[in-house]
């Protein structure tokens, strides 16, 4: 079993089920076959080559696309915390434009209030209807997380965590990305971003 560029294997039969001998008609069909079933071979196998070499394309782009989008988040929160703005208005354009930029559908400002030992929610973006399941609980449970453990977290399930948490199903669901405010070593605030849908983990954001 061969194509224009390697051997794959061989077809061997033996005795005839009428005993008689295997005549040329026999050896050619076999070659043909052969032949064929080489050239099945040589497909799957450029077909998968070709798969792989896609995969890799698609890859590259994404890294890309990634890379862009967050190098274009920078400079737009860059322009937002570059102007004079009241401080609330200031937090406003900063959850939209993360938003925007970053591809979340809905996005949050808390901050810590060391006297009560809580997080409150002092800006969201686009308004507090999304948010408006948190009327009965202390705070986002996906922003909790980042206050106690300092660091960026990234939540496929954000709904499922604010239910078992007590929030309700009504809370922003889909994908959640937080990540805390920093001031001398201190956790002083947390921005969450949330989107519809779950999204991959984008270590890099």
């Amino acid at each position: 079993i061969v194509s224009i560029t390697r051997r794959y294997g061989w077809i061997c039969v033996a005795e005839r089920e009428d005993g008689q001998e295997f005549a040329r008609d026999d050896a050619e069909v076999l070659g043909i076959l052969a032949a064929q079933v080489g050239r099945i071979y040589e497909n799957g196998s450029l077909y998968r080559s070709v798969s792989r070499h896609a995969a890799r394309l698609e890859l590259e782009v994404q890294r890309r696309t990634h890379a862009e989008r967050r190098l274009a988040a920078q400079y737009a929160v860059s322009r937002v915390l570059a102007e004079t703005l009241p401080e609330a208005v200031t937090a406003q354009l900063l959850l939209k434009t993360l938003c925007t930029e970053m591809q979340f559908v809905t996005g949050a400002l808390w901050e810590v209030d060391r006297g009560v030992g809580a997080l409150t929610k002092s800006a969201a973006w686009p308004d507090d209807r999304a948010w408006s399941a948190m009327q009965h609980a202390p705070t986002s449970s996906v922003a909790l997380g980042v206050w106690r453990e300092g660091k960026a977290s990234w939540v496929n399930d954000a709904q499922g965590l604010d239910a078992a948490s007590g929030m309700g199903r009504d809370a922003p669901a889909g994908t959640a990305l937080a990540f805390p405010i920093h001031l001398h070593g201190e956790v002083i605030g947390i921005i969450e971003l949330r989107s519809q849908v779950a999204r991959a983990a984008e270590p890099d954001l």
